[in-house]
């Protein structure tokens, strides 16, 4: 018996949407992985920020900043596990694009090679109030497609550090609790 299989083609794309909804493109997208799609990883680092670590993926859905700082969105896209190794080239993420309002920019930050883990960023530099919005990464390929979500917000400052401070204190609050229960 021959079986043939389907081509699947692997498409990450960052977009920065500075509406409430989520855009159409990824209407039909979780956030969580399942039947195959992608998984993908979100985050943001700032020069103040120590480096991600991998018990820290996932955690950002939201980063401030200040006007004029520095900041990097870093999109990492993961082919699917447990698909048998002949698939491998039709399920690694192979492409990163960017959107800005809905509109493609251009690809940045990112190789032209496919991958099975492949990360890609968008630096801003010298932050404007314009900046703020709503960025999306989505990795999408035939068997479904998944996504997440980052907030950026451009504070003035000093309400927004104590702002930071009380997170960062319900973070830790939320980590030792969750210890406890284990």
């Amino acid at each position: 018996m021959k079986v043939a299989y389907k081509s699947y083609s692997v498409v990450v794309a960052v977009a920065i949407i500075a509406s409430f909804g989520r855009p159409a493109w990824c209407q039909s997208c979780g956030t969580e992985a399942y039947g195959g799609s992608p998984s993908v990883d979100f985050y943001a680092t700032t020069p103040e920020k120590l480096p991600h670590t991998p018990d820290m993926m996932g955690i950002d859905k939201a980063v401030s900043v200040l006007p004029g700082s520095n900041v990097t969105l870093v999109c990492t896209a993961k082919m699917p596990l447990g698909f048998p190794p002949y698939l491998r080239s039709y399920l690694e993420p192979n492409l990163i694009k960017l959107f800005v309002n809905y509109s493609f920019i251009r690809e940045f930050n990112c190789d032209k090679k496919p991958r099975i883990v492949k990360t890609c960023s968008l630096s801003l530099v010298n932050v404007k109030p314009g900046d703020k919005g709503k960025y999306f990464c989505q990795a999408v390929n035939e068997l479904g497609c998944t996504y997440k979500q980052l907030k950026v917000a451009v504070t003035s400052g000093e309400r927004e550090g104590q702002m930071l401070d009380i997170l960062h204190r319900r973070k830790n609050i939320s980590s030792k609790i969750k210890r406890n229960l284990k």
